[in-house]
């Protein structure tokens, strides 16, 4: 038995086809339209064996290697179960899709091994023996060209629009088309609809990229200014707080001057003296002596504290007696006449 695909190509070239035949479209359509689908893989071994016996059935060697791939069971999407040797020969573009997508798996650090990894991994072992269609599937993994941007449309109302112009047009009706073309389910990945729509989803990737790096970009510049401010703010803090600012006047301490004490009539003469002889000696440096506080006595004549703010006074006479001076008393003498006619 031979183990190669029936490849077919573009009318006039050496070029692959890379939409699905009508055959896969019937067999993509049934699968689609199945009741219960199966959604479990086979295991490898399961798989291994339901090849060995495809390949016995048809005549083949079960230990070559390259028929027991060609024969082995697809595990997964519209054409499963169908054989490897069939999909290559039925639909390359959808083949180059799915590879092209797996090896960017593996090659980003995927080693996972279901059943499902393992039969893609068994795909892209087949597909390697042909370099046409690895040769698709480097197109499928390459940098958008200049030229891609240009391609034409090519079918449907806007044919004659370049892939660059109908994705970034603002106009409101291919604006409108391309949000419904992004909900649509390509069911042939190689036809022109699924380059297309391949197309915009590139490119809308692309820009949600720039997007994200912009944003990070100026999350981690408003941090690093945020910080600059903080240290920049707990510096001059800090500066405050170990030397005065220069802007501010020196504290100066004014030099106490003696006062004339006044005291109630209880209060005794000599220790007011003695109080103000204290205050005339002390230092500039001296802590303010404590304020007694205010009399409380009430004066009999007036009816008011004997204070100095009524007029109060505790004057002493020639003969060194003292006597308690009220306005009201001393019929608003000023208390120096009073003094004197009390002699």
């Amino acid at each position: 038995m031979d183990h190669k695909p029936s490849f077919a190509f573009q009318a006039g070239t050496s070029d692959l086809q890379l939409m699905a035949s009508t055959e896969a479209g019937k067999v993509s359509k049934h699968n689609l339209k199945r009741a219960a689908p199966r959604l479990t893989s086979d295991t490898r071994e399961v798989a291994e064996a339901l090849a060995v016996s495809r390949v016995t059935g048809l005549g083949g060697n079960p230990v070559d290697r390259w028929q027991l791939l060609s024969q082995t069971e697809l595990q997964f999407g519209q054409y499963r179960g169908q054989t490897l040797q069939w999909l290559l020969s039925n639909d390359v573009g959808y083949t180059a899709t799915i590879l092209a997508v797996h090896q960017g798996e593996r090659e980003g650090g995927d080693v996972s091994s279901t059943p499902l990894m393992w039969n893609k991994d068994a795909l892209l072992e087949y597909a390697s023996l042909f370099a046409l269609v690895m040769a698709a599937v480097s197109r499928k993994r390459a940098p958008r060209t200049p030229a891609e941007h240009e391609q034409l449309v090519g079918f449907g109302t806007w044919s004659a629009m370049t892939y660059r112009d109908l994705y970034d047009t603002a106009e409101k009706e291919p604006s409108m088309y391309r949000k419904w073309l992004r909900r649509q389910l390509v069911r042939r990945p190689g036809s022109q609809l699924g380059q297309l729509k391949d197309y915009i989803h590139r490119r809308d990737k692309e820009k949600q990229s720039v997007a994200s790096s912009a944003a990070s970009a100026a999350a981690t510049s408003s941090a690093a200014s945020a910080a600059a401010t903080s240290s920049a703010a707990s510096a001059a803090a800090t500066s405050s707080a170990v030397s005065p600012s220069t802007t501010s006047p020196p504290i100066q301490r004014r030099k106490r001057k003696p006062v004339l004490l006044s005291s109630s009539e209880d209060e005794d003469d000599h220790l007011m003296e003695d109080a103000a002889a204290q205050v005339e000696a002390a230092s500039v440096s001296a802590p303010p002596l404590p304020l007694r506080p205010p009399s409380q006595a009430m004066c009999s004549s007036c009816g008011l504290r004997k204070i100095k703010e009524t007029g109060h006074r505790n004057l002493v006479k020639a003969s060194g007696d003292r006597v308690s001076y009220c306005p009201v008393l001393a019929q608003w003498k000023s208390p120096e006449e009073w003094l004197d006619s009390l002699q």
